[in-house]
């Protein structure tokens, strides 16, 4: 049984390996944060139904809690449409006998940019999750903070600061294989642009070997700038080669010309630890892509 099929908490299953989570460069708006990993990334970043892990702190915090997993991810991702190179990392922790889960992600821009733009800052996230099991369901509640210092400065030489806090609630249920998801991403007003107010609907299918998932998003201002997503993973056995793939329709950005992203990814995955690769490409202009390398460490506990 695999770890994709972890995630149903199907009886007697004992987590004992890597979910490598999923979610692109739509849904967050135009700036994806990198610390979602690479395996978002190779998903379209269509996870706030079935994240775990990293994937969840970013695309849904409530559903960090479906596995009981400690983890630990850090990489590095190339945007040059950005004009940026973070280096990230997050860990996420849901062996709490409490039945929470927390999350801590921070990303660093470094200058290293092939674009005439420059872009730099950090970008932290902190987060909290928790469970409520039913006869039938169970039901996921989560919220983060996000504390943004970004600068940026394009080809002419205008530059724009933004600094401050916001956040993200969200919950998830899981029938079953079946989840369900909504989200409020940067709920507190910060800037339209670094962090634009989005409202998050998701649907998953978790089976033994592979999940599915379709992500939808909207500006909460007016409504506008949709976002839709599809992703998919698949891994044949508890280790071993995990292959990922998504769609993105990206219209979240007013300045930028409506976009469509296909994505790839693939990663090793063992008992403790996974290493792996994620890119998406624009359709219309491959040299517009991001891509993300990241390793994985599942920190050993007592179930």
């Amino acid at each position: 049984m695999t770890r994709l099929a972890a995630v149903c908490r199907l009886p007697l299953v004992r987590v004992a390996g890597l979910l490598a989570t999923a979610a692109v460069l739509t849904g967050f708006g135009p700036v994806r944060p990198p610390a979602a990993g690479f395996a978002s990334l190779g998903s379209a970043d269509a996870l706030a139904a079935a994240g775990s892990g990293a994937a969840a702190l970013y695309a849904n915090p409530a559903s960090m809690i479906q596995l009981r997993q400690n983890t630990i991810e850090f990489g590095v991702t190339r945007a040059p449409l950005d004009g940026r190179t973070p280096l990230y990392v997050t860990s996420v922790d849901a062996t709490s006998g409490w039945g929470i889960a927390g999350g801590i992600g921070y990303s660093y821009d470094t200058d290293w940019t092939l674009s005439k733009g420059t872009r730099g800052g950090t970008d932290l996230r902190l987060g909290l999750a928790a469970a409520m099991e039913g006869d039938s369901a169970r039901v996921m509640v989560g919220a983060s903070a996000r504390r943004m210092d970004t600068t940026t400065e394009d080809p002419t030489g205008n530059r724009r600061d933004v600094a401050g806090w916001t956040g993200d609630a969200g919950v998830t249920i899981a029938l079953g294989g079946l989840r369900l998801a909504g989200v409020v991403r940067n709920g507190l007003e910060l800037d339209p642009v670094e962090a634009p107010r989005r409202v998050v609907a998701g649907i998953a299918l978790v089976q033994q070997t592979f999940l599915i998932e379709g992500d939808g998003s909207w500006g909460l201002e007016d409504g506008a700038q949709p976002a839709v997503r599809v992703g998919a993973a698949w891994q044949p056995s508890d280790e071993g080669l995990q292959l990922r793939a998504g769609y993105a329709f990206d219209d979240a950005d007013a300045s930028r010309r409506s976009r469509h992203w296909v994505t790839a990814g693939l990663a090793w995955n063992t008992a403790s630890i996974g290493l792996g690769a994620a890119a998406a490409f624009d359709v219309e202009q491959a040299q517009d892509f991001t891509a993300t390398v990241g390793f994985v460490w599942q920190v050993p506990f007592d179930l």
